[in-house]
């Protein structure tokens, strides 16, 4: 099936209306899918019911419950089969006990009668990339009642200008820490700036820095590591950030580029030195090598275009090598012929 037509599916979730109110443990079991997509914990379409999912629910789930919903991540795992898209796996020899599960009342009769659950082919594959994944987030939130969660709601929007200003500075703060190499403190940074805002929660703080991601993605620019984007965010927010943005865009385009800068070829080359004489062997195992890794966001187009040209100019210089080792043999013949 085509993208919109599961956008249409996931913005009309057969949710349980029941307490007066949208239930929100559909949408939290699809963010929480989504967000195992992005770790890269789930590589293919086979979704257990495991404690890596559990918990990513109740992140979602602590942000978005009223004082009427259940911790109860079993249900939504069982019962979004009735929206059409959601499949369970049975369980060898165990198709009896699936057939009585209808009401899904313990995590353990889910373990018992179902191995695994899947998607259809078709939206796992639009889940897997980040774009058309954006897309169908930001579908889910059609099922959520904002008025029925301050919380949620404060996190998506109706954030004042003042809050807008003093979470994007403080965000911009951490950000160019980050670009620097310098060490910093995420929750620390929220501990001084909660008492200045709303009444907020750390759940709709921590959703509104997702917020801010997903604008600077927009803006081309880098994000903090920690702070997956969320596209959902005000028309307000944004403003503020390209405000903030502008005034310090030097500092943050300038440690953008350093993460991003592709080594320059040199304008003249002295063929006949380019190669090393190989290392002296050594006896025994190679000593273990120690990598030091600290992950970064940045602007991904630039990267593929700098990783485009660095590849490109790679191909350039092995060629004009062979052509000098060949002419360097009096095979001109052959340096000329090379494609």
């Amino acid at each position: 099936m085509a993208l919109p037509v599961y956008i249409a599916k996931l913005q009309a979730l057969n949710v349980n209306r029941a307490r007066g109110h949208a239930s929100p443990h559909k949408v939290c079991m699809l963010l929480a899918v989504m967000d195992l997509l992005e770790d890269g914990t789930l590589r293919n379409n086979r979704i257990e019911f495991n404690e890596a999912l559990i918990e990513k629910f109740r992140h979602h789930f602590e942000m978005m419950q009223t004082e009427a919903d259940q911790l109860n991540p079993h249900l939504p795992y069982y019962h979004l089969r009735s929206d059409g898209f959601w499949h369970h796996a049975v369980r060898a020899g165990r198709e009896a006990a699936y057939e009585e599960l209808r009401s899904a009342n313990t995590p353990n009769r889910i373990r018992d009668a179902i191995a695994h659950a899947y998607l259809d082919e078709e939206l796992f594959e639009y889940l897997k990339y980040s774009v058309t994944r954006a897309q169908l987030k930001h579908a889910l939130f059609e099922n959520i009642d904002l008025d029925a969660r301050v919380d949620l709601r404060g996190a998506i929007g109706d954030w004042s200008q003042l809050e807008c200003e003093l979470i994007v500075r403080d965000y911009l703060d951490m950000l160019l820490q980050e670009l620097a190499g310098n060490a910093y403190g995420k929750a620390e940074h929220r501990r001084l700036l909660q008492p200045h805002l709303d009444n907020r929660s750390d759940g709709a703080i921590e959703y509104k820095h997702q917020n801010i991601s997903a604008v600077l993605i927009d803006l081309g620019l880098p994000y903090i590591r920690g702070y997956k984007p969320a596209f959902n965010y005000q028309a307000l927010l944004a403003s503020v950030v390209a405000e903030h943005v502008k005034a310090r865009r030097v500092q943050v385009e300038r440690g953008a580029e350093e993460l991003i800068q592709a080594p320059a070829m040199p304008v003249a080359v002295d063929w006949a030195t380019v190669l090393d004489e190989p290392p002296d062997l050594m006896e025994g195992p190679a000593p273990p090598r120690v990598r030091e890794f600290q992950p970064r966001h940045y602007n991904y187009g630039e990267r593929e275009s700098q990783n485009r040209r660095l590849g490109e100019s790679g191909e350039k210089f092995v060629i004009d090598y062979e052509k000098f080792r060949l002419e360097r043999l009096g095979r001109r013949d052959l340096a000329n012929a090379i494609e």
